[in-house]
C-alpha cells in the first residue's frame, strides 16, 4: 500500500513491527521489530493478579522491569 502511494521507508516513514514476525526480514523494505518476553509478561502479570487476590484490601503498585 505504502509502495502504491509514493511513500518511501525510511525516507519518508518509519516503521517498526511489535511481534517479531519472521516473514519481517522478507519484506520490502525490510520491518524492523521488537521482540516482547511475552512468556515472562503473562508470569509476571499472574504473579501480581495472585498478590492482588491475596491483600485485597491492600494498594498494590508495581512498576515491572523485565530482563531477557
Amino acid at each position: 500500500m505504502l509502495n502504491k502511494l509514493a511513500v518511501k521507508i525510511p525516507e519518508n516513514m518509519n516503521l517498526i513491527g511489535f511481534s517479531n514476525t519472521p516473514f519481517a526480514n522478507s519484506l520490502n523494505p525490510s520491518l524492523t521489530t521488537i521482540t516482547q518476553p511475552t512468556r515472562l509478561m503473562a508470569d509476571r502479570s499472574v504473579e501480581l493478579l495472585l498478590e492482588m487476590l491475596k491483600n485485597r484490601n491492600k494498594k498494590i503498585i508495581s512498576n515491572l522491569k523485565l530482563t531477557f
